[in-house]
C-alpha cells in the first residue's frame, strides 16, 4: 500500500463526524425517498458506499508509536467490520442478493470486537466511554445491521 493512503486518512479523521453527519443525512433523506416515493435507491447507494469507504480508509490511518498493537488492531478491524456492516446495510436496504452475507459477517465481526475491545479496556483498566463518537457508531451500526439481519430485509 503506497504512504499517501494514511496520510489522507489521518486527515479524514479530522472531518469524521462532519463527513459521518452529511452521509447519514443523506442516506436518510434516500431511504425516505424510497419509502414514499419509490425512487432514491441512487442517493442510497451514492451515501453508503461513500461511508462503506470513510470507514475502510478509517482504518488504514497511521498510528503513533506509543499506541498499544491490540489498540491498533482493535480500531482496524472496528473500521473494517463497520465498513463491511454498512455494504450489508446498503445491500438490505436496496434489496440486492448477498445482503445477508455481508450482514452476517459485518454483525459478528462487530459483536467481537464490542466484547474483544470491552475486555481489553477493563484488563488495561482504561475508562470505559460509551459516549465516545465510535462506541455510539459501532452500537448503531450493530442495532441496525443485527435488525436487518435478523427481522430480513422486508423490515425497511
Amino acid at each position: 500500500m503506497s504512504r499517501l493512503s494514511p496520510k489522507i486518512s489521518n486527515k479524514l479523521e479530522e472531518y469524521q463526524v462532519k463527513i459521518e453527519i452529511i452521509l447519514l443525512v443523506a442516506f436518510v433523506v434516500g431511504l425516505l425517498l424510497k419509502i414514499f416515493t419509490g425512487v432514491g435507491a441512487s442517493i442510497l447507494i451514492v451515501s453508503l458506499s461513500s461511508l462503506a469507504f470513510f470507514y475502510w480508509m478509517l482504518g488504514n490511518k497511521h498510528y503513533p508509536e506509543d499506541v498499544k498493537m491490540m489498540a491498533v488492531f482493535l480500531d482496524r478491524l472496528t473500521h473494517t467490520a463497520s465498513s463491511i456492516a454498512v455494504v450489508g446495510i446498503l445491500f438490505g436496504v436496496v434489496k440486492w442478493t448477498g445482503a445477508s452475507t455481508f450482514l452476517s459477517v459485518g454483525f459478528f465481526a462487530l459483536l467481537a470486537v464490542t466484547v474483544v475491545g470491552l475486555i481489553y479496556k477493563l484488563k488495561v483498566k482504561e475508562d470505559l466511554n460509551f459516549f465516545h463518537a465510535s462506541s455510539i457508531r459501532t452500537l448503531a451500526l450493530l442495532l441496525f445491521s443485527g435488525v436487518l439481519l435478523f427481522m430480513g430485509t422486508g423490515v425497511i
